[in-house]
């Protein structure tokens, strides 16, 4: 059986999360996609070491867990790369719930070693429906998540 959590973090893994997706899609639900990068990730790693990397991810991705809805699904797609299914939200509700998770993370502190890490995210938003692919969705997102870092980093864009 393949696995379906990431082993870091707990979240939801990219397969689960895609099955998670087609499944609403297969059921007709709308909605919106997000999409979100860690800044600088690299840099975290490079000054601080992979463990206190490691600790980042996870504390990111609890904070993103509790920063959800019920019934919204928060998965790693690998490496410090994000998204969150919100099932039935509409485009306010989503750059809502976005917006919160952005602005907690940038509020957030990891203590490694006596140092003190912060960090921001950049994420993409775009609307699910049945009528567009996932894999479709999917670039969309990640479109308007580089669209947001080459903004400036910190930022969400709405698909358009």
């Amino acid at each position: 059986m393949p696995a379906i959590t990431d082993p870091l973090t707990g979240l939801a893994n990219r397969r689960s999360f895609e099955r998670c997706c087609e499944r609403h899609l297969a059921g007709g639900g709308g909605g919106a996609i997000a999409t979100f990068d860690i800044d600088l990730f690299k840099q975290v790693n490079d000054r601080h070491g992979h463990a206190a990397g490691d600790l980042v991810l996870k504390r990111f991705a609890a904070l993103a867990k509790g920063m959800v809805r019920e019934g919204d699904v928060v998965a790693r797609l690998g490496g410090e790369e994000f998204a969150v299914l919100l099932p039935r939200a509409n485009s306010e509700q989503a750059l809502a719930v976005c917006d919160r998770l952005r602005d907690a993370t940038q509020k957030m502190a990891v203590s490694v070693g006596g140092a003190t890490i912060r960090i921001t995210v950049s994420g993409g938003i775009a609307p699910l429906s049945a009528d567009t692919s996932l894999d479709a969705t999917m670039a969309v997102a990640d479109a308007a998540l580089y669209s947001a870092k080459r903004a400036g980093r910190n930022v969400l864009m709405m698909a358009a």
